[in-house]
Formats: structure tokens, C-alpha cells, sequence
């Protein structure tokens, strides 16, 4: 008499690991993609807020004929409007505000950024991303420290 054993399908505790593993690195190495691209883009918006302070730093020039209303106690003057905003978006991404510095006639304004260092943008038409704090009450200029 013949005795058939049926073979019971299905898969190995090895094969479970594996699938396992592969679907954790996987998920592992798209987290990472999404934290970095997260925070790229929370960079670009901190350099498009700060590209507006050069317009209000031009508006302040043009209508007081000095900076030195760009800024208050080395931080972006809060009694302008403009300014306030720009701040109030700028911290919320890096929780700091950007550090400004101003006299009649120069201006420096940056902020950390949170992969690349600081942007810096001063009077002499430098807007740029800097590797150190380089924007302080004695100097004015971002682009040579």
C-alpha cells in the first residue's frame, strides 16, 4: 500500500526573514530620501523669505536714505510689518531668527540654514550660502570674511 504525504506549501522561516530585511532597507533608505528632501526644501524656503529682505532694505534706503531701520538690536526690525513676517517664517523653520546688522550706509543679514551652513545677503549685492556666522555688528560684508 502506497502511502501519499501531501507536502504542506508555504515558506521557510529564512524566506520570511529575508522578504523581511529587504522591505525594512527599503523602507529605511526612502525615509532618508524623504528627510533630505524635506529639508532641502525647508532651506529653499528659508533663502526665498531672506531674498526678500533686499527689497525691503532697498524700500527703507529709498525712502529714509540709510538701513539702519532694516534692523533692531541684531535682528530683523519687528515695527516693520514685512520684516516681522520674514522673521516669523524664517524661525519656524530653523528656530532662531536671522541675525541683521546695519549702519546709514551697509547691511548684513543671515541665517542658519539646516544642511548647508548660513545665507548671507549684505549691501554689496552678496546673497549667498556661507560656511560660517560670518554677519556680525563690525562686519558688513558676506562675501570675503
Amino acid at each position: 500500500m502506497l502511502i501519499f504525504l501531501r507536502k504542506i506549501k508555504g515558506f521557510t522561516l529564512i524566506e520570511l526573514l529575508v522578504v523581511m530585511f529587504i522591505i525594512g532597507l527599503l523602507a529605511s533608505i526612502g525615509t532618508s530620501a524623504l528627510i533630505s528632501a524635506r529639508n532641502k526644501g525647508k532651506e529653499g524656503a528659508i533663502i526665498a523669505n531672506l531674498s526678500q529682505v533686499r527689497v525691503e532694505a532697498t524700500l527703507i534706503k529709498n525712502r529714509t536714505d540709510v538701513y539702519t531701520e532694516l534692523c533692531d538690536a541684531g535682528t530683523l526690525n519687528n515695527a516693520n510689518s514685512n520684516l516681522a513676517i520674514i522673521e516669523a517664517e524664517v524661525r519656524k523653520f530653523v528656530g532662531t531668527d536671522p541675525a541683521c546688522y546695519a549702519t546709514e550706509d551697509t547691511y548684513c543679514v543671515q541665517s542658519s540654514l539646516i544642511i548647508s551652513g548660513y545665507y548671507c545677503l549684505d549691501s554689496t549685492g552678496y546673497a549667498g550660502i556661507i560656511a560660517s556666522a560670518d554677519c556680525e555688528d563690525t562686519y558688513f560684508d558676506c562675501a570675503s570674511p
